[in-house]
């Protein structure tokens, strides 16, 4: 399943400036214009901002309230594996 449209610039090239990017076979799979879904492991996201020259300054993984996932348990599993990271990064 395809996630919502955003720019093409998430689909191609390199991500940040680092040398990493999307691998040729799977960059022809992605539909132009959707949002591809990356499963890095947390270091490696790590690794690439610091190897872009950004310093990292905050670090979030949001996730449902426990009164949120109780009311609403489609949401509860993000209490266990949050869906979303995000990095707040500033060149150094």
């Amino acid at each position: 399943m395809r996630s919502p449209t955003i720019s093409t610039r998430a689909t191609a090239g390199s991500i940040a400036g680092s040398s990493h990017s999307i691998p040729e076979a799977e960059r022809a799979t992605l539909t132009p214009f959707a949002v591809p879904r990356f499963h890095r492991t947390l270091s490696t996201w790590v690794s690439m901002i610091v190897e872009s020259g950004l310093t990292i300054e905050a670090f979030g993984e949001p996730m449902a309230s426990v009164e949120v996932a109780l009311a609403e348990p489609v949401v509860a599993d993000t209490r266990i594996a949050p869906i979303f990271l995000h990095i707040r990064a500033r060149k150094a």
